[in-house]
């Protein structure tokens, strides 16, 4: 009878089990090789237009400047290493998670950051708010930056939508509801805009848009999780690179959205691609960087970080190294040909998770700066080169946000109610 019951209770249990996993994952893709084939593409959604306002779908701004994701500034930005709190503006982030997920994004027009609470705004240089937009139902807010063109400003957020604004005054031009939550930043790239949506299952996928429209040209495959990763643009393959926390990185064709090649990572791909040198480079949850060759997807090189990682590398220009954080509290410079360790410089803050800008040095021709958070309410720049600190400055605050430079000011989005801080 002892046997019986318990041998009953393990069927149970079993059965209960296997319920759950249903219930959290309904395509069973983790168990399923035939994925692929028995599940279909996510729908194309459906767009609701609101005005025409035509633009050349050609990025005055967004998130890590370039198509290639660098995370490198363009020339006319060139603040000084040792800049000061010039000004600080009212509170961004005072809602549910109160993280500065959304990094600001500024070109000559303005300022466009969003906020956990739903609402974005465009402010004017010295962080005045020109005008303020609301998202309803995105419980989380926004998490990713805006992307830019001379006309509008393409943003999405938790409630699966996508959305184009009028720059100059704010108005909806058009919304798509790509998917069930957006966290990632959009890509304005070769004409078209990319954007990472996720579903309800949990399952994610790339869409392309038509920036004019807002129609939806494709979807990719489904990526058998979540995609917090924001696309990157491979131009001379004409292929998007992506990640998503089913540890995989897929290279997309632009033209038609099928999958050219995919990885199958140890741990999920949170971060940003960075395309550059005929590779691309990405972080994981498996406790490495990683380096592939874009044409066939080869591993090139894999360097262990310490502990998992969700950064994107930054580029420093004609040195081919690349800086990014590392959860054991380090900033580090990798040889982006072999990926051996440079240089390190430990701050200490082991939470540290966060993405680097590179600016040109204003007062060193042809040399680069690294600006990174160190411990939690400190900015720090770097050499970019040798990694030696040049300067280090205490906000009102920690960020979880990527600082953006623009001319000679860094703006940086803080969380909490510490508000917008502009430096020069």
């Amino acid at each position: 009878m002892t046997f019986r019951k318990t041998y009953l209770f393990f069927v149970a249990l079993t059965g209960l089990i296997a319920f759950l996993t249903f219930q959290a994952n309904p395509h069973f893709y983790l168990f399923n090789g035939d994925y692929d084939l028995i599940v279909d593409k996510a729908y194309r959604s459906d767009v609701t237009r609101f005005k025409t306002l035509d633009s050349s779908c050609q990025a005055t701004a967004q998130y890590r400047y370039d198509e290639e994701r660098t995370g490198v500034a363009p020339p006319s930005a060139q603040p000084k290493a040792k800049v000061q709190i010039l000004k600080k503006q009212s509170p961004l982030n005072v809602d549910i998670h109160n993280a500065s997920k959304s990094s600001p994004t500024v070109d000559s027009s303005g300022v466009y950051v969003g906020s956990d609470s739903g609402w974005f705004w465009k402010r004017d240089h010295d962080g005045n708010v020109i005008w303020s937009f609301y998202i309803p139902g995105s419980d989380n807010g926004i998490h990713g930056s805006a992307a830019v063109d001379e006309k509008k400003v393409y943003i999405g957020a938790y409630n699966g939508f996508l959305y184009a604004l009028d720059k100059e005054t704010g108005e909806i031009v058009w919304a798509n509801p790509v998917g069930n939550y957006i966290g990632a930043s959009p890509l304005l790239a070769g004409g078209a805009l990319y954007i990472s949506a996720e579903t309800y299952h949990p399952d994610g996928y790339l869409a392309k848009l038509n920036c004019n429209t807002g129609e939806t040209q494709w979807v990719s495959k489904w990526f058998r999780g979540h995609s917090h990763s924001s696309p990157t643009y491979d131009k001379e393959n004409g292929q998007l690179l992506v990640g998503a926390n089913s540890g995989r990185l897929f290279a997309i064709d632009e033209n038609s959205g099928d999958t050219n090649w995919e990885l199958q990572l140890g741990g999920q791909v949170k971060g940003t691609p960075l395309v550059w040198g005929g590779k691309v480079y990405f972080s994981s949850w498996d406790k490495h960087y990683h380096a592939y060759d874009l044409k066939n997807g080869e591993e090139v090189w894999k360097q262990y970080m310490g502990g998992r990682n969700q950064t994107s590398l930054s580029l420093v220009p004609g040195a081919a190294i690349g800086i990014a954080n590392t959860k054991m509290g380090d900033i580090v410079g990798l040889d982006l040909n072999s990926g051996e360790f440079l240089w390190r410089l430990n701050h200490g803050d082991r939470n540290h998770q966060f993405s680097i800008l590179i600016t040109e040095d204003p007062q060193r021709p042809n040399q680069y700066l690294a600006w990174s958070r160190c411990k939690e309410s400190q900015l720090c720049v770097l050499d970019g080169k040798t990694g030696k600190l040049i300067h280090n400055l205490e906000l009102p605050g920690t960020f979880t946000s990527v600082p953006f430079a623009f001319k000679d000011k860094v703006y940086i989005s803080l969380d909490k109610d510490a508000g917008l801080v502009i430096l020069q």
